[in-house]
């Protein structure tokens, strides 16, 4: 009620951004007819996503995949799902300005019982000591991360030079 139009909205179509996130392991879930998600394929429908949102914006935002198959439960994709997404979506939203290319490259590899998926850009880069801990977006990445996915999230960030957001969880 208090807020104008152009917030309403922009608040609105955030909030129907996170639950397509879901809807997206849903449909992946319903196609493999079990109880397991391809992570290359939810990355890569989430990118298709988020990249499309930034064109919208003015941006042109470029994404790679790269890295093996692997295939997660329903409960791990549930919770990397918004995660993914928040990183996908800040990469785009903070790291280049419209007008501007770039691209953001996820990287899946197997370490030992952990999957590592990390979302890198080349673009601006920021001071991640200046917003740990304060921005809802990471802070709830961090979560489900660290406790739905028993997992860890590491931020690391140059300015000029580019972030990328490496998240380790148990396979």
């Amino acid at each position: 009620r208090n807020t104008s139009a152009e917030e309403a909205k922009a608040t609105l179509l955030e909030a129907a951004d996170r639950i397509c996130t879901f809807a997206t392991v849903h449909d992946l879930l319903a196609r493999e007819r079990g109880e397991f998600v391809a992570l290359r394929e939810l990355v890569q429908q989430l990118a298709q996503v988020v990249t499309k949102q930034a064109q919208g914006e003015g941006k042109q935002v470029h994404y790679t995949v790269i890295g093996p198959e692997a295939r997660l439960s329903s409960k791990q994709a549930s919770a990397l799902a918004p995660a993914l997404h928040e990183l996908l979506r800040n990469a785009c939203e903070h790291a280049f300005g419209v007008g501007e290319e770039g691209t953001v490259t996820v990287r899946i590899q197997q370490e030992d019982a952990h999957w590592c998926v990390e979302v890198a850009d080349d673009g601006k880069g920021f001071d991640p000591s200046a917003v740990n801990g304060t921005t809802l977006g990471l802070t709830i990445a961090r979560n489900l991360v660290e406790q739905d996915l028993g997992g860890m999230m590491d931020i690391r960030s140059t300015a000029g030079q580019g972030t990328i957001v490496r998240l380790r969880f148990p396979r």
